[in-house]
């Protein structure tokens, strides 16, 4: 059976619904396992409230950790009004905690089977089913499992979350619900990092659906409360567009870019000695701001808002004159963002920038030195590249900030991106001038020397070309 064929219940979760072809399979139990504090009673909370909210589908949850009370309380802080959905008749909410027999659990459990059945649910929680290990002990504690899924939840045909506290429960029976009873298994994780929360989200198994990837990294915020970060997929990224080319009022940039620079394009700019070449990027940025109008976003890991802001108006009499006529400029907006990146790992920073970039919506980007996020080379490169697709995703105009350094150790970094601008300092013709060599590689055009030179006499920056 294919994938789109079989039923699926949402979970609401957008990233999460399109790794799924839709969400978790109609009827399915599915296991939350993890350690405390990884997110197992949010994530379960957030099924049960989209599923309320966006499909109009009750749904009840049967603690055996917390009161209705502190649940109301700590879900409300997430932007989830549990009481309003209480209020529809759409949510009920079964305390357990105070449980402490075998008998006590049956009872809990009858009566959530009975809330199911009155408000025709079609989605429920337990949370924890390992919270059963400390009451019911040895073999009996299976059967009340199995009579709980089996002929409560399975023959309702309600689509189930059980949360797992992994320490807590004996590795027989969590073999018995992980491998016999659940028909998907999601693990949660939790590590720090420079005093950072770290969370993973890991499909181990899911009937019926292929599993893409096998951890994502995952944020727990308000408003949205789950937040997946999962791979960009390369099928989803935009071919550059034709009709969509920026255009400088300066015909030598243009001929350099072999006719102007593509809405989306990824542009590295490789300084060879530190410093350099910010200038460069950011007065092109500006200039297609000031022309196009939009959102100009520049983001240092150097350099403060206050230098950034100083930076940007040096533009205003170097190379801005030559780009944009004053008969073309519209208004734009900057933003200067500044990032000790000392200060937190590279997967927040990363993670952080992506989910900026979604709220801004900039038109352009300009970033770096790059080399000042610390981290091994593989992990930077997976968090790098995916912010490079998602921004061609979203057609945001990026310009990189690099050390020649890394284009020699790492060249293969620089496929990702559709133009490369190595900027070094040199004399010509008895001036002091910037050079810029612009590869292109998006149309494969020969690369393009680009000198921006300082006149003395005319005490101001001219503008050449060679190589086209």
């Amino acid at each position: 059976m294919s994938v789109s064929a079989i039923d699926r219940c949402p979970t609401g979760i957008p990233e999460l619904d399109e790794l799924l072809g839709g969400g978790f399979p109609r009827g399915a139990v599915i296991v939350v396992a993890g350690a405390p504090g990884t997110g197992k009673t949010t994530f379960a909370a957030k099924f049960l409230y989209e599923g309320a909210l966006r499909y109009g589908e009750s749904g009840v949850f049967l603690s055996f950790l917390e009161s209705k009370k502190d649940f109301l309380r700590f879900m409300n802080s997430l932007g989830m009004d549990f009481r309003e959905l209480e209020d529809r008749n759409l949510f009920k909410f079964i305390e357990g905690f105070q449980a402490a027999s075998e008998e006590g659990i049956r009872e809990v459990i009858e009566a959530l089977i009975e809330a199911i059945t009155k408000l025709n649910a079609k989605r429920a929680v337990i949370d924890s089913i390992s919270a059963l290990t400390q009451v019911v002990k040895g073999n009996r504690v299976r059967e009340v499992i199995k009579d709980a899924i089996i002929n409560g939840l399975k023959r309702l045909n309600v689509t189930s979350i059980l949360t797992l506290e992994v320490q807590l429960t004996a590795e027989p029976v969590r073999n018995l619900i992980e491998g016999y009873l659940a028909d998907g298994l999601i693990s949660l994780s939790m590590t720090t990092e420079k005093d950072y929360i770290v969370r993973k989200f890991e499909i181990k198994k899911m009937k019926g659906t292929p599993i893409p990837y096998s951890s994502i990294p995952f944020e727990i915020v308000p408003g949205d409360v789950i937040r997946l970060h999962p791979p960009v997929r390369l099928d989803e990224v935009p071919a550059p567009n034709e009709r969509e080319v920026y255009r400088f009022d300066n015909e030598l940039i243009n001929k350099a870019f072999g006719g102007g620079i593509y809405r989306g394009a990824q542009i590295a700019v490789v300084q060879q000695i530190a410093g350099t070449c910010f200038i460069i990027p950011l007065c092109l940025a500006k200039a297609l701001a000031m022309k196009y109008g939009g959102r100009l976003v520049i983001r240092s890991y150097s350099r403060s808002p206050a230098m950034l802001k100083v930076i940007e108006k040096l533009c205003d009499r170097i190379i801005e004159p030559q780009l944009v006529k004053d008969k073309d400029k519209k208004n734009y907006e900057s933003w200067h963002i500044s990032e000790n990146p000392t200060t937190r790992p590279l997967y927040a920073i990363a993670v952080e920038n992506r989910a900026l970039d979604h709220k801004l919506r900039e038109d352009f980007l300009v970033t770096g030195p790059l080399e000042l996020v610390q981290a091994d080379f593989p992990e930077f490169f997976k968090e790098h590249a995916n912010n490079v697709w998602v921004r061609k995703k979203l057609g945001i105009t990026a310009f990189y900030i690099f050390h020649y350094q890394t284009l020699e150790k790492h060249p293969e970094l620089f496929d990702i991106y559709d133009y490369i601008i190595i900027v070094k300092h040199v004399y010509h013709s008895g001036k002091q001038c910037i050079e810029a060599l612009v590869v292109n590689a998006i149309n494969s055009a020969p690369p393009a020397t680009l000198l921006l030179c300082y006149d003395p006499a005319r005490k101001g920056y001219t503008l050449e070309l060679k190589g086209r």
